[in-house]
């Protein structure tokens, strides 16, 4: 038990959170975080995204700034695996508290089907000359735990706020589980 608590310790701080956080993990929330931390990796790993780039990092924090909401994004099953800090301020709810939860839990009940489609992507055929919409926008009903003063409640007293979502779909290679160093990848649903 010694070993595994202390394997657990390491992990815990090897994500990118701050110390006096992931020293406040238990095991089930280390392992949560882990994969979504991994999804996320593998998600910039997709594309020919430059994260070293200052300037990028400087126009991503007034991305925010001028979207007036937060960024979350969703695997295909729904599970949240990155979710902008700034969810506090219009949630209540913690980035730490969502990150590898499912948006299911979190959304109302009367949503949930229309969420599934949210996700879904097509594999029709299009038009020639034409490509596949993969936009989606919708309104969804999500739990709030900030009350009209602006203090926060617990997560069973909270009430529910229409969030308009916007959004793309964006499909990866199943194929490739080959990682650079030639390891074959884990599954990534």
């Amino acid at each position: 038990r010694s070993k595994e608590s202390e394997v657990f310790y390491e992990l815990a701080h090897q994500l990118p959170l701050p110390h006096n956080v992931s020293s406040h993990l238990d095991k089930a929330s280390v392992m949560r975080l882990t994969i979504s931390y991994l999804r996320v990796r593998k998600l910039l790993d997709a594309g020919d995204l430059d994260i070293e780039d200052e300037m990028k990092a400087q126009m991503n924090c007034f991305y925010l700034k001028a979207l007036d909401g937060f960024v979350m994004v969703l695997t295909d099953d729904g599970d949240m695996i990155y979710i902008s800090d700034n969810v506090n301020k219009y949630m209540g709810l913690t980035q730490f508290e969502l990150t590898g939860h499912s948006v299911f839990d979190f959304t109302h009940p009367c949503d949930h089907e229309e969420m599934r489609e949210m996700l879904t992507h097509r594999n029709g055929l299009v038009k020639k000359g034409k490509e596949q919409n993969t936009q989606r926008s919708f309104f969804l009903r999500m739990k709030c735990t900030l009350t009209s003063r602006g203090r926060t409640m617990n997560i069973k007293s909270a009430t529910w706020k229409v969030l308009p979502c916007t959004g793309h779909i964006h499909v990866y290679d199943t194929n490739n589980n080959q990682s650079q160093c030639g390891y074959k990848k884990p599954p990534m649903t």
